[in-house]
């Protein structure tokens, strides 16, 4: 095209010669902002019909011609300035209105634009819109002295009073937790005497229990039998529970009772025959049950367990369990054997008077259950095979004996 370096651009050569620069604003800065100047490049020309460039290029470089100034920076427009609020007393505000034509006596009133509040008396600021009301003498009807030093006291007082009022409800919350903390600490206190005074029952407890062989032997005496000995064992423990009523329960003393007399009462009742001797032991056995067994009013809770399970699906608990554990180990076999034996060995339907002796001497021994096991798994079917046998017509003497002699005697 014939352009040199360092001459204009254009075809006469007139336009800029050399190129424009740009420059990296900082991110964040507004425009004009912190005397950041921007080199603004030449604007574009506008081509005019029938000039060409050459005309162009010797218009923009002719001298005492002055390129257009830009245009101002951007800048924020100014707020509107607040009117700045000014406070008179109602001295000044009535001097004013009276320099301004009114009199301080005439009705005059408020300038326009002008909002007068009078904060004096004791209902609060109040607008006025006749300076009238402003007027010292407007005061002097009520025959209040000095109204705003009257109403400044009586803030004064409202705000003590609602700080008394405060004081008050701290007060009485402190007085209610004092009260609960000290009721709190009564508690406590009882507490600590309850557990002293547990703690020494239980030592006490622990003491006899310790002096028990001692005590049974010599209530027993020297050559005691084993009867003798479950009977001194009854009589200890009875009145050990007597003594610690609570303790005996909570602490189930009634199974140290069943050890200390498993033993005798397993040698007593060895080779007993319950046909023959139907009383041996049942008194001490007795004794025993009724020191260690719990009985409620509406039914016996002594309970008997068997191999086959329980009498009334209830599982074995406490000393009613260990009970019928001692009298499983020491009586029960002998009595069961009775029953279901033929005789002569064995009890004898048509001869009931010898069973029956042996149930009533042992009527405070047996607990409900195991005599209902006896009655209903041992007699019961006993008497139906002997009245199968007595229907059948089975031998001459069964026939000349009523039933009703050896069914109900």
């Amino acid at each position: 095209m014939g352009w040199r370096k360092g001459e204009g651009i254009g075809r006469g050569g007139g336009g800029i010669a050399k190129p424009i620069e740009t420059h990296l604003r900082p991110k964040g800065m507004g425009l004009g902002a912190g005397g950041f100047d921007e080199q603004r490049g030449t604007p574009a020309r506008k081509r005019v019909d029938g000039a060409d460039d050459e005309a162009e290029g010797a218009e923009a470089g002719a001298a005492g011609v002055e390129r257009a100034k830009p245009r101002g920076m951007w800048q924020q427009r100014a707020a509107p300035k607040r009117a700045k609020d000014v406070y008179k007393t109602a001295e000044e505000v009535l001097a004013d209105a009276q320099q301004q034509g009114g009199t301080a006596g005439g009705a005059a009133a408020a300038p326009p634009g002008l909002k007068v509040i009078d904060m004096r008396g004791p209902s609060g600021p109040r607008e006025v819109s006749d300076l009238e009301q402003l007027h010292l003498s407007k005061l002097r009807h009520e025959d209040v002295p000095m109204p705003e030093l009257q109403h400044n006291v009586r803030l004064v007082v409202d705000v003590a009073e609602s700080k008394i009022r405060e004081l008050e409800r701290a007060r009485r919350k402190e007085e209610q937790a004092a009260a609960a903390y000290a009721a709190e600490a009564a508690r406590a206190h009882d507490e600590r005497e309850a557990a002293d005074a547990e703690h020494s029952r239980a030592a006490a407890l622990l003491a006899a229990l310790d002096a028990r062989e001692r005590l049974v032997a010599n209530a027993a005496g020297g050559h005691a039998t084993d009867e003798a000995r479950v009977a001194a064992v009854a009589k200890f423990f009875a009145a050990l529970r007597t003594r610690f009523a609570g303790e005996f329960a909570a602490y189930d003393v009634a199974r140290v009772a069943i050890a200390d007399a498993l033993a005798p009462a397993q040698r007593l009742m060895h080779g007993w025959a319950p046909l023959e001797d139907p009383a041996r032991g049942a008194h001490a056995i007795s004794a025993l049950r009724r020191v260690l067994v719990q009985r409620s009013a509406a039914r016996d809770d002594a309970i008997f367990f068997d191999e086959a399970g329980d009498s009334d699906g209830e599982p074995p608990r406490g000393s009613d369990a260990a009970y019928s554990a001692l009298l499983e180990a020491a009586a029960l076999p002998a009595l069961r054997s009775a029953v279901t034996n033929p005789p002569p060995r064995g009890w004898d339907p048509r001869q009931p008077e010898s069973l029956l002796v042996v149930l009533e001497a042992w009527r405070d021994a047996l607990p409900a259950a195991a005599l209902d096991e006896l009655l209903t798994a041992l007699v019961l079917p006993k008497l139906e095979r002997e009245l199968s046998a007595a229907s059948a017509g089975a031998g001459g003497a069964q026939q000349q004996q009523p039933l009703h002699a050896w069914l109900h005697p």
